[in-house]
């Protein structure tokens, strides 16, 4: 298995965690520094899950988990989030097929089936085939320019409105996406998600 990464604040619990995954080569990483994190992803490193010590601080979390997805090298890598009791809605619009959360507390035995899970789900899915890639196409009035990730649900292109001159993120769901997970229900939870980023260079629409 490549490298692990251990996401937190509390540079405590990333640690801790770190110590339970001795067997594998695995990294701490502190969003306190998203340059430093970003970085440190960014060095060419193979890495096989991201696990995600959530806060109830979430602001840190949604922002990296919008970065990630923008990252077609990194936005395939499975996730665990571990998360406080009762607080699933939170991270629901992050999880798929290959995203899962855990909840507190949890054995080292729950935690290590739930990492062979998440990487096996991966590594069984087939590559993406060559007729499904979009870039160059017109969907409706959106051209589609290039992908810009890739997740548990499907595929995410960067497109350009020539009526309205502005380009916008597009999702196609994958065809497998619709009985493998409620589709439905992830879009809805991804779209509150969203709604809780709060920036002044972000417009509500």
């Amino acid at each position: 298995m490549s490298n692990i990464a251990v996401f937190g604040l509390n540079r405590k619990v990333t640690q801790t965690l770190q110590r339970l995954l001795k067997l594998f080569r695995c990294a701490a990483i502190s969003l306190e520094d998203q340059s430093s994190a970003k970085d440190m992803l960014m060095r060419g490193e193979e890495w096989s899950v991201f696990i995600f010590a959530v806060e109830h601080t979430h602001g840190p979390f949604v922002e990296f988990q919008g970065w990630l997805q923008e990252v077609p090298a990194l936005a395939h890598v499975p996730r665990i989030y571990i998360i406080e009791p009762n607080s699933s809605a939170v991270v629901h619009g992050w999880a798929g097929r290959e995203h899962v959360f855990l909840e507190k507390p949890f054995q080292k035995k729950v935690l290590l089936e739930t990492i062979k899970k998440v990487s096996s789900s991966t590594e069984a899915e087939p590559p993406a085939k060559a007729d499904e890639q979009l870039s160059g196409q017109t969907f409706g009035s959106t051209e589609l320019e290039h992908e810009i990730g890739r997740g548990g649900m499907g595929t995410v292109y960067m497109g350009y409105q020539p009526m309205l001159n502005r380009r916008v993120a597009v999702k196609f769901v994958r065809s497998d996406a619709h009985t493998s997970i409620d589709y439905l229900k992830q879009l809805q939870a991804e779209a509150i998600a969203i709604a809780q980023l709060k920036n002044e260079h972000i417009v509500q629409v």
